[in-house]
């Protein structure tokens, strides 16, 4: 069952944890208003321990630069923590962010957690 993170109606933050990976699963707008509760959620995530982390963006409508940067952070810190990580940006709008902001070579976006080769042997 997912674990929710309090944020605004307009937001949803889920995370999922099964014998494989933690899955946050963001919703809505990820806009500046969003950080501080996006920043707890995968930081609370990455804090169970998980043997490897994926960030579902598909059902972001907005990506503003400054979740990005959360983004960023997330990713640093999974890897710091040895912990291998995807960003599925299966939807639009956080695929153009990524794109627009010029870091698809850093988040390595990919359109679904199977997409990822990396986390099937975890």
């Amino acid at each position: 069952m997912g674990t929710p993170v309090p944020h605004p109606a307009e937001h949803a933050l889920t995370t999922e944890v099964d014998g494989r990976a933690a899955t946050v699963v963001l919703r809505g707008d990820l806009d500046v208003a969003a950080v501080g509760w996006l920043r707890v959620g995968l930081r609370d995530a990455l804090s169970r321990g998980p043997r490897a982390l994926v960030v579902d963006l598909g059902g972001v409508t907005l990506c503003a630069a400054a979740a990005l940067h959360v983004l960023l952070e997330a990713t640093a810190d999974a890897e710091t923590a040895g912990v291998p990580w995807a960003v599925v940006a299966g939807g639009p709008a956080a695929r153009r962010a990524i794109e627009a902001a010029g870091l698809v070579d850093r988040l390595h976006p990919v359109p679904s957690a199977a997409a990822a080769p990396w986390l099937s042997d975890r």
